[in-house]
């Protein structure tokens, strides 16, 4: 009987907690509100974030002894230093995926409970609740999942959490990139019943985990985060990948800031990224989509250092991939390179490095100098010394675009080491 009596309290309790959290939903009270009354329900600080780890809001409470609070409180959102100490995108990731709240397992100050804010499925945010004014119950699980429902539906209220037609938005890139709409005006059918107003530069970012595929979780915590980070763009998951549309007024992809984040944050994460050329009409989102793909995957030949890869600095790139395999690329050299590089091995000089230095560097004599750490008069006598050699005239500029390509095919073939490096 005691056993029974004790179920229906507990019952009793959760029904009342929930009324609660009801009345608090429908008074249209604010987030503020719903914080006030999940630390009346549960008695222990609570604190959420959005999916870029931004502060949403929190008990209005100082006297929290907890670094990570007072972290969070303090600076309106989550330290990358704390994200890293922590190692908390892990346990981040796991949220994502876990429909039951989850004790923390790292090590704190106090134990955390800790659940995902979802709405329709999409993780919009993060919640944590602290264990310091009083220990964890089991009843505490669920009425903590039933706050973090809560929240949702009092976000999903607020302009800038408008999911319904931010999936919708979704469905459309989705069915752009896959070809699946037949006609213009299709297109602009469904662009008029979303309302969506473009500007007239548009761009394309693809972001790419750097070895294996991350899971759906992973890559919807990261969708959310880059298209928070960059400010103006949507993300979609696609073929295992993160592509954000970025919708500019002027002709620049990103601020300063947004690059130098973005940038950050693929270091952070292990990640690469490549950017298309502006485009103007929606409809050409899988050409551009492509460009970006493109520059990721030819990026490290050119630069292998970065992240970050422009198709507009990789064109020529790609399009000397696309003529076909490496012993065809060779025929496109143009066979004054192969008499030089001969001539450099006879002669132990390095004709070969001067001339490809001069020509990336857009024939500035002056240019080519500095980079190769020499005089300009040397400099000089090196291209009148190539002009005697090859018997040509590197003031003319269909020579010159020809020699320029086929050190270019070097390049994407690898084989640039053989012209750079010094005899």
């Amino acid at each position: 009987m005691t056993l029974n009596n004790d179920l229906f309290t507990r019952q009793r309790q959760y029904e009342q907690a929930s009324l609660k959290f009801f009345q608090a939903l429908i008074s249209n009270q604010g987030i503020q509100n719903i914080f006030r009354v999940g630390f009346e329900v549960l008695g222990n600080p609570i604190f959420a974030v959005d999916a870029a780890l931004k502060l949403i809001g929190h008990n209005h409470r100082t006297d929290v002894e907890d670094s990570t609070w007072q972290n969070i409180i303090g600076k309106g959102y989550v330290d990358p230093n704390l994200v890293k100490t922590l190692n908390s995108l892990d346990e981040i990731k796991k949220l994502s995926a876990n429909d039951v709240p989850q004790i923390t397992t790292y090590p704190l100050e106090n134990i955390r409970m800790e659940h995902r804010i979802a709405i329709n499925d999409r993780v919009i945010g993060y919640a944590a609740m602290i264990e310091y004014d009083k220990s964890f119950s089991e009843e505490d699980v669920e009425l903590f999942r039933v706050f973090c429902d809560t929240l949702a539906c009092e976000l999903q209220k607020e302009s800038h959490f408008h999911e319904t037609k931010g999936i919708a938005i979704e469905f459309l890139l989705a069915d752009i990139l896959d070809n699946r709409i037949e006609s213009p005006a299709l297109l602009q059918d469904r662009v008029q019943a979303l309302n969506l107003k473009l500007q007239q530069n548009l761009y394309v970012v693809v972001i790419r985990y750097e070895d294996d595929g991350l899971n759906r979780s992973a890559l919807i915590y990261l969708r959310d985060l880059f298209a928070t980070l960059i400010d103006g763009s949507i993300g979609v998951l696609y073929q295992d990948a993160i592509v954000l549309l970025l919708d500019r007024k002027k002709n620049i992809p990103m601020t300063d800031t947004d690059f130098l984040n973005l940038k950050k944050s693929l270091k952070e994460h292990h990640l690469v990224s490549g950017i298309s050329r502006r485009f103007h009409k929606l409809a050409d989102l899988r050409i551009h989509y492509e460009q970006a793909v493109a520059a990721i995957e030819l990026g490290p030949l050119a630069h292998p250092i970065d992240s970050f890869y422009t198709y507009d600095k990789l064109a020529f790139y790609h399009l000397i991939n696309l003529s076909g395999k490496e012993k065809d690329l060779k025929k496109f050299c143009d066979p004054l390179i192969f008499e030089l590089l001969e001539y450099d091995e006879k002669n132990k000089t390095e004709f070969s490095k001067s001339l490809y230095e001069y020509l990336i560097s857009g024939s500035n004599a002056k240019s080519t100098a500095f980079r190769l750490g020499i005089h300009r008069n040397t400099m000089d006598y090196r291209i009148r010394k190539i002009e005697e050699i090859l018997n040509i005239n590197l003031s003319n500029p269909s020579l010159v675009w020809s020699l320029y390509c086929s050190f270019k095919v070097f390049e994407v073939t690898g084989d640039i080491a053989c012209v750079t490096e010094t005899n």
